[in-house]
Formats: C-alpha cells, sequence, structure tokens
C-alpha cells in the first residue's frame, strides 16, 4: 500500500507546488491522498471466496482451498466480496442478514466459469420400497415432503379428475376438473357430472381429501373434505369468505388430491404426513428401487433480509427458489428455476404458497431486478414484488399455477400489485393458470409503471375474468403499456380497471396505451376502463367480441383519446358492437363501419407474425401525428395499427435464444 500511495501521489503533485498555491495545494493534497487511502484499502479488502461440494469449511476458501458451504461463505463476505461457487449441487437453506454493498461495489454470489451449478430443495428417498397395491409401491419416510420427482421429472398428485403435466391438462379446467352444479352454496360443492367424469361414480368416500374449489371467478380457496360418502356427487368443506364466493354455479370449478384412493394411474404419488407412509405409481409400473426418486423439503435456497446490492448470477435452482424482505438493489440474473415453488397442499395445509419474491413497503424504493432467468412449473404464482422502482426484464415464464389456490385469495401469475414505477420489460410469458398473467396497480407520484415489449400467449387459462396485462385501479398518471403482443388466450389481453360510477380513486386514470398486437383471444383484446386514458396505434384482431372496448358505461372515459387504432371492431361496450366511442374517436380503422371486414385482411402475414400494413392497405397514410407516439414515419404521414409501411419491425419477447439454458 505504501509504495501504491507514493506513486500516486508524487504524479498527481510534483507539478503543482509554488509559493502563491502551496496552501491550497497542500490541502487538495492531502483530500486526495486520504480519498486515494480509501479507494485502495476498498480495493485491497474485496475478497473471492470459493466453495466446493467437495470443500471443508476449516478450509481457508480459496480456489485450492474451498469452503463446503455457501452460509460459511456469506457470513465472511463484505462489500465487493465475490463468492464463487464451483459445479455441482448445493442442498442448504442459506441465511444472508444485513449484508450490504454497494452501487459500485456489490456483493456477488455466482459460479465459477463455466461449472453448472444447482441449489437443490429435494433429498433422495433412499429407504426400501414395498409392493402396496398392484403398481403401487410404498416406503415410510422420517421427513415430511411435499412434491415428489422422478430423476428430475415432477409427479402428479394423486387427483380427480386425472391430469397430466406433458400434455398441459394440468391447465385445463374446462375438461380436466369438476364441474358445480345448480345447488352449490358456500361450503357445499355439488358435482354436475361431464365428459365421463362423475364424483358419485368414483365409488369412493373422500373424506379428508384436498379440494381445490374456484368458486369466485378469479378467487380459488384450498379447504379440506369434511363431510363425503360412497355415491355422494356432492361435499361439504369450510366456507369461504362471503364477499369472495360466487354464485354463477356454471363456472364453478373444483378439483380433489392429496388421497390414497385418488393414486389411480401412471406418475402419480400421495404422502400421509401423520404416517411417514410415501406411494407411487411410476410409468411401466416398475419398482422404484434403484431409481432416483427426490422429495421436495424446502421452501427458499437463499432468504435475503435486510440487506442491500447483492447479486445472484448464473446459478440454478430445482424445487427451490430465493426470497428478498426489506432490502434494495438485490438482483437475481442469468438463472434457471425449475419447480421453484409448490403448494404443501399433501401435508394437509392450505396456506399461501412460498414463491419466488422480493417484499418491501409499497412506498420504499427497492431497486430489486430479475433479469434473463427461466422461472418454469410452478404450483403457485412465478413471482411476487413489493416496493418502488422495482424491473422484471429478459425472462422467460412458463407453465405457471396450476391450481391457482389461495394465494392472498386473488390469482396472478406475476404479482406487482404493491409495485409503483415497475418495469416489466422484454419478457416472453406462456401457458399460466391465473385469472391475470401480470397484474399491476399501484401509484406513487413519478413513479409510474412501464410494461413494454412482452410476448404473451396461452396465459391465464384457469378461473374466469383477469386479463393478461392487468392495471389496477389504482394506477393514475403516467402507467403506459407499449409494444407488447398479446395472443391465443380466453381473457382480456390488455385491460386497465375501474368503473367510473365508483368515483375518484375507483378507476384508473391517464394510461398511455399504444403500439400493441393482440389476436385469437375468445375475449376482448383491449379493455380500457376508467378516465383520461390515451389510445394510439395498436392493432387487433380475431376475437370473440370486440377487439378495443373503450368503456363508457357509467360516464367514463369521456375525456379519452383513441386515434390511430385498426381493429375488426371498435366499441364502447363489450356486449354491443353499435355503443358509442366515448371521448375523442378519430383516424381509427373500425372493421364494424366498414361492413365487418377483418383487420387481418389489411395486414402483410400475421399468421407469421408480420403485421405491416400490406401493398395498397387502407392503413397506410391514414392516421394523424401524435407527438411522441408517431415517429419514424418515412412517407409523411402516421399509418394506422402498431407498424409503419416500410417502418421499424418491433419484437418484442427475451432477448435470448430460448432453446438454450439461460445459464
Amino acid at each position: 500500500m505504501e509504495l501504491f500511495e507514493s506513486d500516486c501521489t508524487e504524479v498527481i503533485f510534483h507539478k503543482h507546488i509554488n509559493k502563491g498555491t502551496i496552501g491550497i495545494n497542500m490541502l487538495t493534497k492531502k483530500m486526495i491522498l486520504y480519498l486515494v487511502l480509501i479507494i485502495s484499502v476498498s480495493l485491497l479488502s474485496a475478497t473471492d471466496y470459493y466453495v466446493s461440494p467437495n470443500g471443508s469449511d476449516e478450509n481457508s476458501g480459496t480456489i485450492g482451498a474451498p469452503f463446503q458451504t455457501i452460509q460459511h461463505a456469506a457470513d465472511l463476505m463484505q462489500s465487493g466480496d465475490n463468492c464463487y461457487l464451483r459445479g455441482g449441487t448445493y442442498d442448504e437453506e442459506i441465511q444472508i442478514n444485513n449484508l450490504h454493498g454497494t452501487s459500485s461495489d456489490p456483493i456477488t454470489f455466482t459460479n465459477y466459469q463455466d461449472e453448472p451449478v444447482i441449489l437443490d430443495g429435494t433429498i433422495p428417498i433412499t429407504s426400501a420400497w414395498t409392493v402396496h397395491d398392484g403398481n403401487i409401491y410404498k416406503t415410510t419416510i422420517d421427513f415430511d415432503i411435499w412434491q415428489l420427482f422422478e430423476e428430475n421429472r415432477m409427479l402428479i398428485s394423486a387427483r380427480w379428475p386425472n391430469a397430466n403435466l406433458g400434455d398441459n391438462s394440468l391447465w385445463n379446467d374446462e375438461e380436466f376438473w369438476g364441474h358445480g352444479g345448480p345447488l352449490d352454496q358456500n361450503g357445499l360443492q355439488y358435482d354436475d357430472p361431464h365428459d365421463g367424469l362423475s364424483l358419485a361414480a368414483l365409488n369412493m368416500d373422500l373424506t379428508g381429501a384436498m379440494a381445490v374449489l374456484n368458486v369466485g371467478n378469479w378467487k380459488s380457496w384450498t379447504r379440506v373434505v369434511q363431510n363425503h360418502a360412497v355415491g355422494q356427487d356432492y361435499f361439504n368443506y369450510e366456507s369461504v369468505e362471503s364477499n369472495g364466493y360466487k354464485d354463477n354455479w356454471p363456472k364453478h370449478r373444483y378439483m380433489l388430491e392429496c388421497h390414497l384412493d385418488l393414486l389411480d394411474q401412471p406418475n402419480e404419488w400421495f404422502y400421509d404426513p401423520a404416517t411417514g407412509e410415501l406411494y407411487v405409481w411410476l410409468e411401466g409400473g416398475v419398482t422404484p428401487s434403484g431409481v432416483d426418486i427426490r422429495g421436495k423439503v424446502q421452501s427458499y435456497a437463499m432468504q435475503i433480509v435486510n440487506s442491500s446490492h447483492v447479486i445472484v448470477d448464473n446459478l440454478g435452482f430445482f424445487g427451490t427458489t430465493l426470497k428478498a424482505e426489506s432490502s434494495h438493489n438485490i438482483t437475481l440474473q442469468n438463472s434457471q428455476l425449475l419447480y421453484p415453488s409448490y403448494s404443501r397442499r399433501m401435508l394437509g395445509e392450505s396456506d399461501d404458497t412460498d414463491i419466488t419474491a422480493f417484499i418491501n413497503s409499497a412506498s420504499e424504493i427497492a431497486g430489486n431486478r430479475i433479469t434473463r432467468c427461466e422461472i418454469a412449473y410452478t404450483d403457485g404464482p412465478a413471482i411476487q414484488m413489493k416496493g418502488t422502482d422495482n424491473i422484471i426484464e429478459d425472462n422467460l415464464i412458463h407453465h405457471i399455477d396450476y391450481s391457482c389456490s389461495n394465494y392472498s385469495n386473488n390469482s396472478f401469475s406475476i404479482h406487482t400489485i404493491s409495485a409503483p414505477g415497475m418495469t416489466f420489460r422484454r419478457n416472453t410469458v406462456h401457458t399460466t393458470g391465473n385469472a391475470s398473467t401480470y397484474r399491476s396497480g399501484s401509484y406513487s407520484e413519478g413513479h409510474p409503471i412501464l410494461v413494454e415489449l412482452n410476448h404473451f400467449y396461452n396465459c391465464g387459462l384457469m378461473q374466469s375474468d383477469g386479463a393478461n396485462i392487468q392495471i389496477g385501479a389504482n394506477s393514475r398518471n403516467g402507467s403506459v403499456v407499449r409494444y407488447n403482443w398479446l395472443h391465443d388466450t380466453q381473457k382480456y389481453c390488455i385491460r386497465f380497471d375501474g368503473k367510473f360510477e365508483h368515483g375518484e380513486g375507483g378507476y384508473s386514470t391517464n394510461g398511455l396505451i399504444h403500439h400493441n398486437v393482440t389476436w385469437n383471444t375468445t375475449n376482448l383484446g383491449l379493455r380500457i376502463k376508467g378516465d383520461y386514458h390515451q389510445t394510439y396505434n395498436n392493432s387487433c384482431f380475431s376475437s370473440s367480441y370486440p377487439d378495443i372496448v373503450i368503456r363508457g358505461i357509467g360516464g367514463g372515459m369521456q375525456h379519452a383519446n383513441t386515434r390511430n387504432n385498426a381493429a375488426t371492431c371498435i366499441s364502447g361496450a363489450k356486449f354491443d358492437e353499435d355503443e358509442p366511442i366515448p371521448g375523442i374517436n378519430e383516424y381509427n380503422w373500425n372493421g364494424c363501419d366498414s361492413g365487418g371486414l377483418g383487420l387481418q385482411d389489411q395486414l402483410t402475414d400475421p399468421e407469421n407474425f408480420d403485421f405491416f400494413p400490406q401493398t395498397g392497405s387502407d392503413l397506410i397514410n391514414a392516421g394523424v401525428f401524435i407527438d411522441g407516439i408517431t415517429e419514424g414515419i418515412i412517407d409523411g404521414t402516421p399509418d394506422i395499427g402498431a407498424y409503419e409501411h416500410g417502418g421499424e419491425n418491433w419484437v418484442p419477447g427475451v432477448t435470448w435464444d430460448v432453446n438454450s439454458d439461460p445459464v
């Protein structure tokens, strides 16, 4: 350090010392020397620690003598330190508390070079197996599990109606769930047989099973079956919240699981926590002996509390995930999270599922970030973020939540409802169950919501109501939804919430919705409620109802501005194509006003994602200039719709190859 200081100060001060400025220069010299000392100490104190499954916590933590546990390294780390994990599998539950880096000297946990690292929330089942009945095998374990894997492939909790992961029937509640009947009551579930499925015909007493009940449109609950008997087409359960239950029984759906009698097909399993007995039926009826069978035993591999400027980079999570609480500037990046979250229904519990979460108070500047990750195969939401100015960017999120149950009784795949200033950018999201896929809505002055360049498809497969992008009634002044593709869904694609008749604060205002494309929905493309919203240059087609609804019922949207949109139908109401569009409505191409023409016939090749106006289209040069919206015009006048003829070919979604792991 002495040599470093002498060299630096000699270079800096040699030419400045003279009679007239010696006092100032001496002071300057001391200040700079002090800064150099601080920087030098920082540089020299930053430490690289190494961890290996084959190491020892008695070692020094160097690459030649690595620690064995990540926890031991975390307990020693300070600002600027790095923890390099050698390749292998780690089954720790790491607690990080009061660990603080800085923006220039973060604390980093990452893999070493290209060595693959897995944080594993499962442990092997090594006890002896015996035949229970036919193809069902049994063993006894002395620890609780709530998810089971065969060779890293998830097995299905014993359930009725049967469903599978590989064919996505887990996310099909129309065909693979029970249907409610006209005698349904809160606390009493009847079965309306369909497609050869009948509760009474099961000839089982399912008392004690776990019931997942979608009896509240976008709300579902888990309840224990309190009373049922052989041949009955109904069962009793503890009532759900009266303000959440809906009497519209044709939309009621339910499934039953976690009962030994329901274990009736390959790839199913059951665990009895009272006895420790584990049952499984593998494909082909083979014995589990010698097969890698593993059970989930943890929720979080890493919990970060009261910490800041921590980076978790390039790690794999299997059967476990990460949670950060009361922490800011925490980054999860370049990582793969497979089966990160799963309900504990098999243990008879109905609490919220432990999920990937970054939790702060809504008013706290959090600055947390998830970027370039794959999050896949969850029973429960994919992500929850609370706090201000968080970012979810460039992630692949898929096969999310097949039960949609009990997460605070609201159903969102990506839950950011208490996150003002949220940025949700360049994500690809598909195959989700929840009524709402991405849900935001909190407002804080100067912290608007931004949702841009995302690709949603095959989302909102279960429950009713909801939307792929849903901006809540509390969203005001500046929320922006732009440059997104949304398609092949039974829910609204983009929705701004609130009823004008609820009064100020009960509806969203001043949103900006532009350059989005929606298609192939059995609902609406855009459903814009509230007031003062600006809806520009969207392209929407192939919906079962009007593609764009600017909802004026109740006096809302009288100050809205709707321009340059192209849709097969634009209306002021969902069920009436002729309902007047409130507010300013001009320079739109509305197929309903053109003899029922479809927008797709105006586009170049929409089946192959080419949404530019085709040569000679009515959309070309038919729009109007809008400041900040119609940029990049190449031929004098804006086109109508999301793409300018001959203009930029913007493509949403992740920037990396989804056929390769992000890790």
